[in-house]
């Protein structure tokens, strides 16, 4: 098998061996994770049926909880009953590797010898030479060869191999080590999990997937099996299978905060968000400072529509967040959650946030132009849009629509400078006349040019805006219904056009055609009857 990686695949499952002198239920607990079931099955043969293998079990137990005296305590328990058992001296030569004991050498000589006839054991201690800080490859690879003297067809002995080759970051002899594993045990269920995640690593989902689920047909109360497809899918977009999966395994492991936390995000983003709340409260209460979930709930609240419970959870977490944690997403929909309870001015400052955070999130410029004409804070708004012109090669007729729109509201409505005033006009025409160029066949900007051009000649004395209107209403007169209040507008400004050329006759036919659509229009009522005399 050939792959082209040259990094340690992280994360390894731990493992212990599965010889026939240890495989049995409370070992299979402790490679599952399931730390209490096992404790409490080691605790129960202790009482009943002291060996050592059992001592050597609830040892491991206590090694794997961060206790080597305790382990230490268990292994010399092991020994009282047989002093030459392998495992046991193995357990007290890593506790003094652990510890950096002076005779730590020495017993792991001592343990070697008692392991000369028994592969899984040699592979043990090659194991542990690779994974301490010391790491002896030299002589985990010397053991590894005296175990296959023992025993080629153990596949304890290729598992072994396959750890200690991942620790040399030497990736692609590890990966044939594990499938040699397991070409002689099937069951070896770190193996499959351990191919998962290097075909994950060289982008090869299809094959990390395939090894998972052959897995868990092979092995169905194989759990930590089922958290790693919950990672692949959640890593793939496909976030009701990432779900699923972490839900199984929720249910039967012994999970850590941070696994259950990958439980939640994989219901946030399968848009299960009563779950995903009811799992985050939980997760929240026994930390009430732990700014993930506090994040996790602040959007949930948002996605459930609970706006003013998620301004308020907004607050908690960036109280909690160091400032280096919190992430633009988060300042981005703190923006959002702020405008649902209509408190547009300090949304527009977290898009800013956000934005600053992450300059790669152009499009926040354009939501902070939106928010300030929302405002009515048309110059500002135009000043987003610009900017955002900038990393635009190619702007969308939209993008022009918006901008002009925010020049001809900062001129017509926000400044009473006749300078300013047509300075914003001139920029808006500018705008539109780019929507027309680039979408000839829509009315937008013909119509918004008319009315620029309506303003800019505000006594229609030079008749600026008559062409655009013009344009415009061939589009409208093809649904009169649909665009029944833009042809009033466009026939009001046509019969004051023609009233002020003294062309009375056409005048009449523009304010007839309003009656036409709406009889009680005062503006055309009111035109018409001036009009009498002529």
């Amino acid at each position: 098998m050939k792959l082209k990686i040259f990094s340690l695949i992280g994360g390894l499952v731990w493992t212990l061996s599965i010889c026939a002198q240890i495989n049995d239920e409370g070992f299979y607990m402790l490679r599952m994770h399931q730390m209490r079931a096992a404790r409490a099955f080691f605790a129960k043969q202790i009482n009943q049926n002291p060996n050592p293998r059992m001592f050597y079990g609830m040892g491991q137990y206590y090694l794997l909880a961060g206790k080597p005296d305790s382990a230490a305590v268990f292994f010399r328990k092991g020994l009282e009953i047989d002093k030459n058992d392998a495992f046991n001296n193995i357990g007290l030569a890593q506790i003094a590797l652990i510890k950096g004991e002076p005779n730590a050498a020495e017993k792991m000589l001592a343990a070697e010898k008692l392991s000369k006839k028994n592969a899984p054991a040699l592979s043990e201690l090659a194991k542990i030479y690779a994974e301490d800080k010391t790491k002896n490859f030299a002589e985990a690879q010397r053991l590894l060869d005296k175990a296959k003297e023992v025993n080629l067809k153990c596949a304890d002995v290729y598992l072994a191999k396959a750890n200690v080759l991942l620790n040399q970051k030497n990736v692609n002899d590890g990966a044939n080590s594990y499938e040699s594993a397991l070409y002689f045990d099937s069951l070896q269920f770190e193996a499959y999990i351990q191919l998962s995640k290097i075909y994950s690593a060289v982008q090869n989902p299809q094959l990390a997937f395939d090894f998972l689920n052959k897995c868990v047909r092979k092995m169905p109360d194989c759990v930590v099996a089922y958290r790693e497809l919950g990672e692949l899918y959640f890593n793939q977009g496909k976030y009701a299978e990432a779900e699923d999966n972490y839900a199984k395994y929720i249910a039967k492991a012994e999970y850590t905060p941070e696994e259950k936390e990958k439980y939640a995000y994989a219901l946030f983003f399968a848009k299960k968000y009563d779950k995903a709340k009811e799992i985050i409260s939980q997760l929240s209460n026994n930390d009430p400072n732990n700014y993930i979930m506090l994040r996790l709930l602040s959007y949930t609240h948002f996605e459930k529509g609970e706006f003013a419970e998620g301004a308020d959870m907004f607050q908690k977490l960036f109280n909690a967040i160091p400032a280096d944690k919190a992430l633009a997403l988060d300042y981005e929909y703190y923006g959002k959650t702020l405008e649902k309870v209509n408190n547009d001015s300090l949304a527009v400052i977290q898009y800013n946030n956000a934005f600053q955070k992450d300059s790669s999130k152009l499009y926040l410029i354009d939501e902070m132009g939106r928010v300030y004409s929302k405002m009515k804070k048309y110059d500002k708004a135009a000043d987003m849009y610009t900017q955002s012109f900038k990393n635009k090669p190619n702007p969308l007729p939209s993008d022009y629509i918006m901008l002009g729109r925010a020049y001809y509201f900062a001129g017509n409505m926000q400044t009473t400078d006749t300078t300013v005033k047509k300075n914003y006009l001139t920029m808006a025409d500018s705008a539109f006349s780019k929507v027309t160029a680039l979408s000839p066949n829509s009315y937008q900007g013909y119509f918004w040019r008319a009315r620029t051009n309506a303003i800019l000649d505000p006594e229609t004395t030079k008749g600026l805006a008559k062409p655009y209107y013009e344009k415009a209403l061939e589009t409208f007169l093809t649904n009169p219904t649909k665009y029944q209040k833009e042809t009033i507008e466009v026939y009001s400004y046509l019969g004051f056009y023609y009233f002020l050329k003294e062309n009375y006759q056409t005048s009449k036919s523009y304010w007839r055609k309003i009656i036409e659509i709406d009889p009680s229009n005062s503006k055309a009522l009111e035109a018409l009857k001036g009009m009498d005399k002529f």
